[in-house]
């Protein structure tokens, strides 16, 4: 069995960034321009120690597709860069809204 790969991303926006622009531009920008195979969704805190906070989960087919485009904690390959370089507008967007993101990627655990 090949196993997926989630990251759970968990962002703090700058001091007045606006939210409503930031979830636009991340679902309706930044999220479709990712690699084939990546799949992120945004989400807000609805209560608990996170609430109105940002955390994105990551879903990619299998560590194979994720080691395409970084080979480390991000750590990207040649093809990851050429992603980057390609989306460096995104990327600049993307900075203006976030101050600080967590991350951390997992593997499924097999069945």
């Amino acid at each position: 069995m090949v196993s997926r790969v989630f990251g759970i991303h968990q962002l703090m926006l700058r001091a007045g960034a606006n939210a409503a622009e930031f979830e636009r531009f991340y679902t309706r920008e930044f999220a479709p321009s990712l690699p084939s195979g990546w799949r992120i969704t945004l989400l807000k805190g609805f209560q608990g120690d996170r609430e109105g906070r940002y955390a994105v989960l990551l879903d990619v087919d299998s560590l194979e597709e994720f080691r395409r485009i970084y080979s480390g904690f991000d750590v990207a390959t040649e093809e990851g860069q050429r992603w980057r370089d390609a989306h460096t507008e995104l990327g600049a967007k993307y900075l203006s809204y976030v101050a600080q993101y967590l991350a951390t990627d997992y593997l499924e655990v097999e069945r």
